[in-house]
């Protein structure tokens, strides 16, 4: 959650220089013939230049005071609320970091905002600035080349970026794994998983124009043959324009539909990474490994749930791993091949044969088994060739070659006692991909369970009955898994857990789910705070976007009012321009955005092997979407002012529209 708020931050910060960025390219395509006349009167291009720099610290200076006053107010209603919530406080002052990168940020986002503009005041000719007798509007670009341009910059800054990109991916990743360093590795697949995002944003800017056309000639069949022309028509003009105000607003919301996808998938991931730690939908555990529980606890626990016989499905008792018991005195087991090439560290745990029928299956992925026998997995260990078999994970088998379908397929399980090794031969009678409660896993991991039977146990452990093996842990399943048949077994286990001599305790998926679900609920209204901003700062790169293309359309707007075209058509025109530019912009974003989300989902589930489910977060979509069309009805409002307001002689006059209201008149 920590790299997600980062990556927030970083696409605040860019959204921000985008938007200083167009308000200072709007501004001064709006002033370019106040440009030039500067420029006759002998002011040089670097003033110009100083110029757009103030400008653009004046945008970004007030903005920088307001937000770092504003902070207080909003860190002490986060405070608030993250104490009445979560039950967790803090100081609701920022830090001196928070200081310092908000000030550093507030003086970069000027400078990168005044490039592009500052390059646009020096390429411009004179005769360019001050022509106001031809439209500003273009629909064909004609680039010329000469050859003795011999460096192509665009082409060189791209190598470099791939030449970056590829070590990145053939010399950190590898070097984060062999280090298991996984901040770094999950940074990697961060930037990688970005990488996927700008390379859909680039496919998207060559498709828009005909994802327009569709909504055009499509979804507005109502409207006539000669407006969806001249719709077609304006897109073409402002198609650079456009672009750029499109792909920003396509990156917004494919990167707030990413954000959400990635959060959501991190909580999921927490609650099931608990149900799969603790088996079932309840548990009753030593909270310390090295502890065990009395024979009086395991008698009060099964009179416990003896008084709940009509609503329980089934329970099942698992013992204490063979290294803590006290009578067998390990220091560690291993599963090896004959040569002791390869060498595992391994946990023996016993389980009954009804264990798989209480434990919860969406964690059970079988990768082979035993075909000859219909009886289950757990069954299969008490039966003559399961007393010689363990169950084992699909790493153990790929790494020692071994099979559960060839019964000639055997290895070796040591035992390192503090006086000498054992060595028993035995073979892989199943195995999973994935186990519920226990570690059995096709990833490589630092040590990995093996299932045996009870009789093995006692044979291991020199138990000659039940009551001198050590339980640790008691998974219950009531039926249907009702929240309300759990929560009465929950409270009868709670009391022989409260009157336990030992430290024993009491899990129910219900509590921590619950919680859970507290901080989606709390992180879901810290994201509609999020997409309001990012819908705030749009709205204001469209509208002076929209501002801009009525601007630089001036002439041949006065020649359609001229041959008829009424006020309001006129401005019904630019809203429509509005809603096709934003309506295209969404569907790209959402699909670029579940996409990208549903690759993290498969990344996600192929890391932490657990059933992880992508689901598309449709109310956050519909608020994006529906903030969306309202500001592209807010940004049409300012050009449909300007139509409406000007009559058709003073619109084929130009210049008359940077004058003030008083010398129109």
């Amino acid at each position: 959650l920590g790299i997600v708020m980062n990556l927030v931050l970083i696409v605040l910060a860019a959204i921000s220089s985008y938007l200083v960025y167009s308000l200072l390219m709007i501004s001064f395509d709006t002033r370019m013939f106040e440009m030039g006349i500067f420029r006759l009167i002998g002011i040089r291009k670097y003033a110009l230049c100083f110029l757009v720099l103030v400008q653009s610290l004046l945008f970004v200076l007030p903005a920088l005071i307001v937000g770092i006053g504003t902070s207080f107010l909003y860190l002490w209603l986060v405070s608030n609320i993250f104490d009445s919530k979560l039950q967790f406080s803090f100081t609701p002052v920022p830090s001196g970091t928070a200081f310092i990168w908000a000030i550093c940020v507030g003086l970069i986002v000027p400078l990168l905002a005044s490039l592009i503009p500052m390059f646009n005041v020096l390429s411009k000719t004179l005769s360019e600035s001050v022509d106001m007798e031809h439209s500003k509007s273009r629909g064909v670009h004609i680039t010329v080349e000469f050859a003795s341009d011999n460096t192509n910059w665009s082409l060189v800054v791209f190598g470099l970026v791939i030449i970056a990109f590829g070590l990145l991916v053939y010399y950190m990743l590898p070097l984060s794994i062999l280090l298991m360093d996984f901040q770094l590795m999950l940074w990697i697949l961060i930037i990688v998983l970005l990488a996927l995002f700008i390379g859909l944003i680039m496919i998207a800017m060559n498709i828009q124009h005909l994802l327009e056309l569709f909504i055009i000639y499509v979804l507005m069949f109502l409207e006539t043959a000669y407006m969806k022309m001249v719709i077609a028509k304006n897109l073409i003009a402002h198609r650079i324009r456009n672009q750029r105000t499109g792909t920003t607003f396509s990156v917004v919301i494919g990167f707030l539909i990413f954000v959400i996808v990635a959060y959501t998938l991190e909580l999921q991931n927490t609650k099931l990474s608990m149900l799969r730690l603790h088996g079932a939908y309840l548990e009753f555990y030593i909270k310390r490994n090295e502890g065990k529980m009395t024979f009086v606890d395991v008698i009060n626990a099964e009179q416990a749930l003896a008084k709940h016989k009509d609503i329980i499905e089934g329970y099942a008792w698992v013992p204490q791993d063979l290294k803590l018991h006290p009578h067998v005195k390990l220091r560690e087991e291993w599963v090896a091949d004959y040569a002791v090439l390869h060498n595992y560290r391994v946990t023996s745990e016993a389980v009954p044969p009804h264990y798989f029928d209480v434990a919860n299956k969406d964690f059970l992925t079988v990768a082979s088994k035993n075909k000859t026998s219909d009886l289950s997995l757990a069954e299969q260990l008490y039966t003559p060739r399961g007393s010689q078999a363990l169950g084992v994970g699909s790493f153990l088998k790929r790494e020692l070659g071994i099979s559960a379908t060839d019964p000639d397929s055997t290895f070796l399980l040591r035992f390192g006692r503090t006086t000498d090794t054992m060595a028993y031969e035995t073979r892989a009678l199943f195995v999973l991909n994935t186990c519920p409660s226990f570690q059995l896993s096709r990833l490589i991991k630092p040590w990995q369970h093996v299932l045996i039977s009870y009789p093995l146990y006692f044979k291991l452990v020199n138990a000659s009955s039940p009551s001198l093996v050590n339980f640790w842990s008691l998974i219950v399943k009531a039926k249907k898994d009702k929240t309300a048949y759990l929560d009465e077994i929950y409270s009868s286990l709670r009391t022989v857990a409260d009157e336990s001599k030992e430290d024993v305790s009491v899990w129910t998926y219900s509590d921590s789910a619950d919680d859970i679900d507290s901080i989606h609920s709390f992180l879901d209204v810290i994201f509609y705070i999020i997409i309001i901003l990012f819908m705030l700062l749009f709205v204001f790169s469209l509208i002076s976007s929209m501002t801009a293309n009525v601007l630089e359309q001036v002439k041949e707007l006065a020649v359609l009012r001229a041959v008829g075209m009424t006020k309001g058509r006129a401005a019904v025109l630019y809203m429509y321009e509005a809603f096709v530019l934003v309506l295209s912009s969404s569907i790209i974003g959402a699909v670029i955005g579940i996409i990208v989300g549903f690759t993290l989902s498969l990344q996600r589930g192929l890391y932490t092997d657990l059933p992880v489910t992508f689901s598309v977060p449709w109310v956050h979509l519909l608020i994006i979407v529906g903030a969306s069309l309202l500001c592209a009805a807010i940004s049409s409002i300012s050009p449909a002012i300007l139509v409406l307001t000007r009559s058709v002689a003073l619109l084929a006059k130009s210049c008359l529209l940077y004058t003030s209201d008083a010398a129109d008149e």
